[in-house]
């Protein structure tokens, strides 16, 4: 086939071995020898990612977990609804759920703060002082929200698959359920929020206090998960709940949502950013503010933060469309890809932004490949310009 020299060179790039210990039965990653235009465009983007196939963390204490591999799940297993043949990704799929499992915390030993040994994901990387460990709702839900898009997938694989999905499934409501005592009502948006414990390694002004947006967001998408996993009325009304709140602190500017990174901080960036935008793509599309429809506001959003110049394409560092060059967030905005389904005609500078990127794409990026393969069918001849782009046409 004509992409056959590209597909050849790929391959050698991403061949991994499997996990350490044997008798899992994953084996080499392959990358299928019959590939098309999806497959070249998701793998190369995984493997100009920190997160190519050879990552292969053991612990959370870094938030190598929180950080990486939850999107590389979350990545493989949306792929994999758009290329389900594709072994190579069945094998990285089955090695990231395991590794999961195996790192939360009373699996391995470890010991929070406050003298627990839970079914969590703890870390020791952000607190203050650094070295305490702690386990923060954000990690643990982006993990959760990994795993809940692995456990869909592993249900349509044969037995083994099935007994995983249904651990990782347990796995994932106990994680989320660890931190129920920091959810609470907020009457004004008829919603719910997380606070911060008052007694978490933080700086004392954080402690209580409501947690960021994106971390909001990242609780909101895993119990999504979770109620579309289960069917759980719990779930979904966690979910809704946290949707209606963090409206409640959004703004309309020109047709397009703004929004600040917590209550009285910066506007938000392109990174936590693209977490909120994830999460609000997957409400009903009958929410709104202030009669603007979330889809569109998000559609407009993604316009500020997305533009060409030539054939360069220029990605904001913040909401708002402000472009100031902080390293931070070079390479991590392919979670906005969640948005292209309303907003399809950015679906071009996504592809070239991903395909060549400026600078090593950060975790965010092969989710954002396999969320734009995905939003194909929602925009009509979004393939050709993928086909035209690998062949060099574009």
């Amino acid at each position: 086939m004509r992409y056959a020299s590209v597909f050849a060179a790929m391959a050698l790039l991403v061949c991994a071995p499997g996990p350490r210990g044997g008798g899992s039965g994953v084996g080499l990653l392959q990358i299928p020898k019959q590939a098309g235009e999806d497959s070249i465009f998701f793998w190369r983007v995984l493997d100009s990612s920190w997160i190519a196939p050879a990552a292969e963390p053991v612990s959370n204490d870094d938030g190598q977990f929180a950080w990486g591999i939850s999107y590389r799940l979350e990545a493989v297993a949306r792929y994999l609804t758009v290329v389900p043949g594709d072994s190579g990704a069945w094998a990285l799929l089955r090695r990231d759920a395991l590794g999961a499992l195996a790192a939360r915390d009373s699996l391995r030993g470890l010991i929070d703060y406050h003298g627990r040994s839970r079914m969590v994901w703890s870390a020791t990387k952000y607190s203050e002082p650094a070295g305490v460990r702690a386990a923060w709702l954000v990690q643990n839900a982006m993990i959760v929200g990994g795993l809940g898009a692995a456990v869909d997938i592993l249900r349509r694989g044969g037995p083994a698959d099935r007994a995983l999905a249904d651990s990782a499934l347990k796995a994932c409501w106990s994680a989320m359920l660890a931190f129920d005592a920091d959810l609470h009502n907020d009457p004004q948006s008829h919603g719910m929020y997380y606070r911060f414990p008052t007694d978490i390694p933080l700086r004392a002004v954080e402690q209580g206090r409501e947690v960021p947006l994106n971390q909001q967001a990242a609780a909101g998408r895993a119990w999504q998960w979770l109620a579309n996993l289960t069917g759980s009325s719990s779930a979904h009304g966690r979910a809704e709940g946290l949707g209606h709140f963090i409206l409640t602190r959004m703004l309309v500017e020109d047709s397009s949502f703004v929004w600040h990174y917590e209550l009285g901080s910066i506007m938000d960036d392109v990174s936590h950013g693209g977490v909120v935008a994830a999460f609000l793509m997957m409400l009903p599309p009958s929410y709104a503010l202030d009669g603007l429809p979330v889809r569109r506001g998000l559609a407009g959003t993604m316009h500020r933060m997305f533009s060409m110049r030539g054939d360069t394409v220029v990605v904001a560092d913040y909401v708002d469309g402000r472009v100031t060059r902080e390293a931070r967030f070079a390479g991590s905005f392919g979670t906005w890809a969640a948005v292209l389904p309303a907003a399809c005609d950015l679906m071009i500078p996504m592809e070239r932004a991903l395909w060549k990127p400026s600078t090593k794409l950060n975790s965010p990026g092969p989710l954002g490949a396999s969320l734009l393969l995905q939003a194909q069918d929602s925009c009509p001849g979004a393939d050709r310009h993928l086909q035209a782009l690998i062949s060099g046409g574009e």
